[in-house]
């Protein structure tokens, strides 16, 4: 049972990839805590893997983070404390049971903007969750 009480969230965007082996290859990253009382959850984006680093030029510099499937995905963590910082803790991964945007599959021009506009999708419905005081899973 939820609670009709709106609860506030405080949401901090931070300037380092929150999670994939890989992470650092990317040459776009969101990271964005999410923090209600003692419940925290990060929301991390990243894609656009460039190959080599010496050249941003060109298109066929950059790689998908599959097998060409998709270019950025994000995803929705747990958290674990890691020194000063609340990070990502990839054993706990929530799935959304919405109808939720989570990847991008092309590389093209506008693939950054799509990308920011799934992140913010995904903040907007952790940060829902967490006002109405709903589990994530």
């Amino acid at each position: 049972m939820t609670s009709k009480v709106k609860r506030e969230v405080k949401i901090t965007y931070r300037g380092w990839p929150g999670h994939y082996c890989e992470g650092h290859k990317c040459v776009f990253h969101l990271n964005t805590l999410l923090e209600c009382k003692t419940r925290r959850y990060v929301v991390s984006t990243v894609g656009n893997i460039l190959r080599d680093r010496l050249d941003t030029r060109s298109e066929l510099n950059y790689q998908a983070l599959d097998f060409n499937t998709r270019y950025y995905e994000t995803m929705i963590f747990g958290v674990k404390r890691d020194g000063v910082y609340w990070d990502a803790r990839a054993d706990r991964q929530v799935y959304t049971d919405d109808d939720l945007p989570w990847c991008v599959e092309t590389l093209d021009h506008e693939s950054d903007v799509r990308a920011q506009e799934v992140h913010e999708a995904n903040v907007a419905w952790v940060k829902g969750k967490l006002e109405r005081g709903e589990k994530l899973r």
